[in-house]
């Protein structure tokens, strides 16, 4: 697909009364809710178009309150901006997806004792990471126990040889944190 630049490009606007700026406000609702289906196969989502158009709906409900028509305008900008980089296909998958993050992110901790327990789960603890090297070049890093990644390098050495270094980086690293 080609892709023209000005195809959904608008000039910048000021707004001179609430009126003209929901009535902007309403088009560009209108542009956004039409196009699901279009945005939902160019960017091939498992989400249907009645979910892409609802998570529209709240996002524009969301600052319905707003009178300052300065912030309008600037709202309005930014979601013709978002609205053009979308259509023109200028984003990505996961940008398309970060408009459901909140709504798939877990609940965050409350209390003190929840917040406490949250920090001391499995991998959520002091990280510590340290580089590893063979033969003055790097191949890989390690946090605390775990090999996080290893480069060609550690093939090519022998299987003892790069054992030994690892085992002794992180027997270094568990003194070191203790």
């Amino acid at each position: 697909m080609t892709t023209i630049p000005s195809r959904l490009a608008q000039t910048t606007r000021i707004s001179r009364t609430l009126e003209e700026a929901r009535q902007r406000s309403t088009a560009l609702y209108r542009n956004f809710y039409r196009s699901a289906p279009e945005i939902c196969a160019l960017y091939a989502l498992d989400v249907p178009p009645s979910t892409l158009r609802a998570k529209f709906r709240t996002q524009f409900e969301k600052n319905k309150t707003i009178k300052d028509l300065a912030v309008l305008d600037l709202m309005l900008l930014k979601a013709q901006q978002e609205y053009q980089e979308t259509m023109n296909g200028w984003k990505q998958v996961p940008h398309i997806m970060k408009w459901f993050a909140e709504e798939e992110a877990p609940a965050r901790p409350e209390g003190f004792l929840e917040k406490f327990y949250a920090s001391r789960d499995e991998g959520r603890g002091p990280v510590v990471m340290a580089r590893v090297s063979w033969q003055n070049e790097r191949i890989g890093w390690v946090d605390r126990f775990n090999i996080v990644a290893l480069s060609p390098p550690v093939a090519s050495a022998s299987k003892t040889t790069s054992t030994k270094v690892i085992t002794l980086m992180l027997d270094t690293l568990y003194h070191a944190s203790a």
